[in-house]
């Protein structure tokens, strides 16, 4: 019994282990950042990558990523405990994008039916097949091509309406 209200008394005076999980935001972070060659600017930090920082130059609001290593030291000392963070990466490092469900399953569809298609023309290929199987292959090919012509219409219709950002 003495040793449940001892294990209770040190459980509770210990630190909550799930406190520090979780994204925290530092971001975003005002400063004054210098160049290694002693130039500054006032920006507002977004965040940082393994090798830049990205931030918006106050005076006009744009968005720069800078590499660390042009930074003055006092300024990279400063960045370097700050966590990276995803909208820091550049373009180039970001994970792409996932396709719209509208797009990807028709997307989908479309290779399913190229497949498809793909294989009857090489049945029509071969010489063993006989006449009737032949207009039937070429009858089926015909019936498939509006369907791909629609799904492929389809999704140009949905990028033309809704560009890519």
């Amino acid at each position: 019994m003495l040793w449940v209200i001892l294990a209770l008394l040190f459980l509770t005076s210990c630190k909550d282990p799930l406190a520090d999980v979780g994204p925290k935001s530092s971001y975003p972070v005002d400063r004054l950042l210098h160049d290694s060659k002693g130039r500054h600017i006032d920006v507002s930090i977004l965040g940082r990558g393994p090798d830049h920082v990205s931030f918006l130059r106050k005076s006009d609001g744009k968005r720069y990523d800078y590499l660390l290593e042009d930074l003055s030291a006092k300024d990279r000392a400063f960045l370097a405990p700050l966590p990276i963070n995803l909208n820091a990466l550049r373009a180039d490092q970001r994970p792409a994008k996932k396709k719209p469900r509208f797009v990807e399953i028709r997307e989908n569809e479309l290779a399913g039916l190229n497949a498809e298609m793909e294989a009857m023309r090489q049945k029509l290929g071969r010489r063993e097949i006989s006449a009737i199987q032949e207009r039937s292959l070429a009858r089926d090919i015909r019936m498939l091509k509006p369907k791909i012509e629609r799904l492929e219409r389809q999704i140009a219709d949905y990028w033309e309406q809704n560009p890519p950002k």
